[in-house]
């Protein structure tokens, strides 16, 4: 509820907010009556009041309840001052269960104002049913070691507000690159860390993201961004994750791509096959196509490693421990594993854009007493209501429990499409691939691939069966796929540098 008072000169498109954050229950109904004995006009017929109906749900819940007290001229709707009587009757004898309904209603609310407190309190609804998912419940709780961070977040409000985001897009020193499901990306420079060089051609560029305008600011969304900004913040020291430098609510300032994405690379790798495909058939001279790019063996070799070094990072950091210190589980799971997803900064591919991301939980004690052995302190797993596109692995598209491993499932597609120059379930229907999956079937591989004795096929063969495993369980961990990408690397080097001895 709130209290409205004006001068009767007051400006009437001014408006003056004064919020009063009332004391425990126990206490408010004192500071309420002293408020209103300080605040009250001398003489009361210089004065027009208003009250305002507040969602009771929102008063409800609020771990220390905003009552606000503002002053707006908005006139002739008191004849005399018993309503303001009743009203403040309203507020000193409230308690902690605050009524819906204001005891002025009918005297304040024309048609059209009861019309816009309806649709006020229908959007409240809806953000009720678009509520964050608890991290904590009563089969699973966060491991100690990850509470502080995981239940938190840590905004760093002043560098975006600080950011002129009018004047920068006016300059053209910000523009629209392009955007994702949830956010615009756009492109500005940072003029903070550049100065006090005042030439704009060195200042250093960044990538800022915002939420997209046909998307609703719940507090389900707000949580995905806050979780996109931990992740990033608690994956700092990796050389293979893109760094986040400031976040609040939806927004964020990010580490910028110099030359796309992987997806943008592996496109490119394809549309130079085929120039070179016709510049054979057509008997086209190497000046006249564009520029190609083909990946070669090593590339492709790397590619993989680098994808798999990202994931493995992300799964390793704060990760669920046994009890001789291996890691069991990841603590973050990215969610969302394709090659749209690794962005190339300064010719390093990083894994980006954890929005869609979840954080791995355990089981926990109940009532003090601890679960059996087999299911106490072991990963929880969690569930995903939507599970689009093709890429996704058989437990999610049946919509079971998740873990870290559906993110491995994924990266067998990245390998599949660096072994076969293919795009996995290319040219079929979204829900027949789906159905597929669930049924145990994978891509096509084609014979030449599947028979190779190719040094760097037969690892990325290797390696994308191995993450296309249908039990969960049985999919490796992706510092075992780095591991092993690793040693492939240091075979190949080697071999290649005898070669060249000899």
């Amino acid at each position: 509820m709130g209290i409205y008072a004006f001068p009767q000169n007051f400006d009437s498109d001014q408006e003056t907010t004064v919020d009063v954050n009332i004391v425990p229950d126990s206490q408010h109904n004192q500071y309420a009556t002293t408020y209103l004995h300080n605040h009250r006009p001398v003489k009361r017929s210089n004065y027009i009041y208003l009250a305002e109906e507040i969602d009771a749900y929102l008063l409800n819940y609020a771990p220390q309840p905003l009552r606000r007290m503002r002053v707006h001229l908005k006139s002739s709707v008191f004849d005399g001052m018993d309503d303001l009587a009743n009203f403040e009757t309203a507020i000193i004898n409230s308690n902690a269960d605050i009524s819906a309904k204001d005891p002025l209603s009918q005297t304040l609310f024309s048609s059209k104002e009861s019309g816009r407190h309806k649709r006020i309190q229908e959007n409240s609804k809806h953000y009720e049913e678009n509520k964050a998912i608890p991290l904590i419940d009563d089969l699973c709780d966060v491991p100690n070691h990850n509470a502080e961070w995981m239940l938190t977040s840590h905004p760093t409000c002043n560098l975006l507000h600080e950011f002129d985001f009018p004047h920068t897009l006016g300059a053209g020193t910000t523009k629209l690159l392009g955007n994702g499901y949830w956010r615009n990306v756009w492109r500005t420079l940072d003029r903070t860390a550049s100065l006090p060089d005042k030439n704009i051609q060195s200042w250093k560029k960044i990538a800022l993201k915002t939420i997209r305008y046909e998307h609703d600011y719940t507090e389900y969304n707000i949580d995905r961004h806050r979780r996109d900004a931990l992740a990033s913040d608690r994956l700092t020291s990796s050389p293979f994750v893109v760094s986040m430098f400031a976040y609040c609510g939806h927004s964020g300032f990010y580490e910028y791509s110099t030359g796309g994405t992987l997806d943008d690379r592996i496109r490119e790798h394809l549309m130079a096959l085929m120039d070179v495909g016709s510049e054979e058939i057509l008997g086209l001279e190497r000046n006249d196509i564009d520029d190609v790019k083909p990946l070669d063996r090593f590339d492709k070799l790397y590619l993989a490693y680098q994808v798999a070094l990202a994931l493995a990072d992300t799964h390793d950091a704060d990760g669920l421990k046994d009890r001789e210190g291996n890691i069991i589980s990841g603590a973050i799971v990215h969610a969302d594993i394709t090659t749209g997803q690794f962005i190339d900064v300064e010719g390093r591919y990083k894994l980006n854009d954890f929005n869609r991301c979840r954080f791995m939980r355990r089981y926990r004690t109940r009532d003090g007493q601890k679960r059996q052995s087999e299911q106490h302190n072991k990963p929880c797993g969690f569930y995903v209501e939507n599970n689009p596109s093709i890429y996704r692995s058989p437990e999610e598209y049946s919509y079971e429990e998740e873990t870290e491993k559906i993110d491995i499932y994924s990266m067998g597609n990245i390998f599949y499409t660096l072994l076969t120059d293919l795009e996995p379930w290319d040219g079929i229907e979204a829900i027949t691939a789906q159905n597929a999956v669930k049924k145990g079937l994978r891509p096509n591989v084609p014979n030449d691939k599947l028979e190779s004795k190719d040094f760097v096929e037969v690892a990325l063969r290797t390696a994308m069966f191995r993450c296309w495993k249908n039990d969960p369980i049985e999919r490796p961990r992706a510092r075992d796929i780095a591991n092993f990408f690793s040693e492939k690397i240091a075979t190949y080097a080697k071999a290649h540098h005898d070669k060249n001895i000899t």
